[in-house]
């Protein structure tokens, strides 16, 4: 159903996933105007991003993780979705499974620190579907 999640969270799929981009469009469509996708997703310099996607071409490597994100790439790939790329954040393991006191507290918190960070590589980006989430929740950034 169109517009049904306020939040999906993707942990560590992405790049595991044989079309990210379907994925994503999936994402889009499946999220609500004012929901938010988290995205938890190990970026690689772009350095790096190149020569893991070169060994994968030349190996045929592409059973277990077929892609290797960098910031700008996972940005572009975010943006031409319809989605507003956030910051990344380095969040080295994100405690996802712990009870919040309330979801929509915890997810502001979430994108707050999500936010706040300027880092070009890490394991955590976020993503806000349509302009005017950020404002609505007060948060800092994301256009």
């Amino acid at each position: 159903e169109d517009n049904y999640f306020d939040v999906v969270i993707i942990r560590n799929a992405l790049d595991h996933v044989e079309d990210p981009w379907q994925t994503l469009r999936e994402v889009f469509r499946v999220l609500k105007p004012t929901g938010a996708l988290y995205v938890w997703i190990y970026l690689y310099s772009w350095r790096a991003s190149l020569a893991y996607r070169l060994i994968n071409a030349l190996t045929e490597r592409y059973e277990t993780e077929p892609w290797a994100f960098n910031w700008n790439r996972i940005k572009k790939c975010l943006t031409t979705i319809g989605f507003i790329p956030c910051l990344p954040a380095i969040e080295e393991r994100p405690n996802l499974f712990r009870k919040p006191e309330s979801t929509s507290d915890w997810l502001k918190q979430t994108l707050k620190k999500a936010l706040d960070f300027k880092h070009s590589r890490g394991f955590t980006c976020v993503a806000l579907p349509r302009k005017g989430v950020h404002k609505a929740w007060k948060l800092p950034g994301a256009g």
